[in-house]
């Protein structure tokens, strides 16, 4: 059980609307072992809410009335062309979702085929699961955070066991616009947590008929033997339908034997590896560092970047961590003395 202590006035009076006119304190270990059997942290009510995040029911109230005013907006170019935009919480709307997702909802499971946005996964792990497989299906979900709708949210809070009230309060704290703003701490395990019968409902689908189905955020993979893969875009479709989402038309792709297969940026054909234009660009890039040193090849291919080199750390880092190849490794050694230098 819980640490913290309740008295039967504290607790509002929407909680026993839920339960009807049994004893107050049985309601309470009633609600208290429901949340916890879901592994959520258990709130009593908005006031227990504030005092667990350290600001004033007040406050928690007017962000959830009027969270346009607690972020700040700004654009980024996607790697593919277009802009994305993010949406930043102000420092104390940051905090209090920081909360949210490490102490309240940390404990709770996403389904196990969503590999982002969680300890112990990572890309490698999502990518491994489709290797040497003849036949994929990839799926892209359009616009995923901002169609997850606050409905959606609310109903995820409600069903884990909480009030309405401290629902509804939880719901506009990590909403913005009727969506999941990106660039909120809350907004990746609450998608992941929205999804996760979606997830079961695909995944059950998937082993009935001996295809490997595997969600990173927005992007779907399912790969089989055959192409029994082809005849799934209906089923998902239908599916995402019951979530107000869609499939994403322009990024959906399907590929046979012979074909180029990978994983969020990763080659699942034979062994694990980065994208061969990927690996081309690096060998040039080091190359020429070794041969002008990174100022004059800044200067030759005229690189005004402030971060290049942390870019490139990155990303040898990631083809390293992908092939585990020693050469990757050695250049990062020797990025990292050259950094030490500049």
């Amino acid at each position: 059980m819980l640490n913290f202590r309740f008295s039967k006035e504290y607790v509002q009076l929407d909680l026993f609307d839920d339960f009807g006119n049994e004893d107050r304190g049985a309601v309470v270990q009633q609600y208290i072992k429901c949340i916890s059997d879901n592994k959520a942290k258990p709130i009593l009510d908005t006031q227990h809410l504030s005092k667990l995040v350290g600001y004033t029911e007040q406050f928690l109230f007017s962000v959830s009335a009027s969270p346009l005013h607690f972020y700040r907006e700004y654009k980024i170019a996607k790697k593919n062309g277009g802009v994305r935009t993010l949406n930043e919480p102000l420092p104390t709307l940051k905090a209090v979702q920081k909360f949210i997702a490490g102490e309240i909802l940390n404990d709770v499971e996403p389904h196990k085929v969503a590999k982002a946005f969680r300890k112990n996964h990572t890309l490698r792990g999502n990518a491994v699961i489709h290797r040497r497989r003849p036949f994929m299906l990839k799926i892209d979900i359009k616009d995923f955070f901002s169609n997850i709708t606050e409905h959606a949210i609310y109903t995820m809070f409600f069903e884990i066991g909480y009030t309405r009230q401290v629902s509804r309060l939880l719901t506009g704290l990590c909403t913005l616009n009727n969506g999941l703003p990106q660039g909120a701490p809350t907004s990746p395990m609450l998608s992941n947590l929205v999804m996760r019968e979606f997830d079961h409902t695909v995944f059950e689908h998937c082993v009935q008929n001996d295809i490997f189905y595997t969600r990173y955020a927005d992007d779907m993979a399912f790969s089989a033997s055959d192409d029994r893969v082809k005849s799934l875009i209906p089923f998902i479709r239908s599916e995402l339908k019951k979530y107000g989402l869609e499939i994403n038309q322009k990024k959906t792709s399907y590929s046979g034997p012979g074909a180029r297969k990978y994983v969020t940026g990763i080659v699942v054909n034979e062994r694990l590896n980065v994208l061969r234009i990927d690996r081309k660009n690096i060998r040039q890039e080091m190359y020429y560092i070794r041969k002008f040193g990174i100022n004059g090849h800044l200067r030759k291919t005229n690189n005004s970047s402030p971060n290049y080199v942390d870019r490139l750390m990155g990303r040898l880092n990631f083809a390293f961590f992908v092939t585990k190849e020693p050469h990757f490794l050695e250049d990062m050694r020797y990025l990292k003395e050259l950094k030490k230098v500049l």
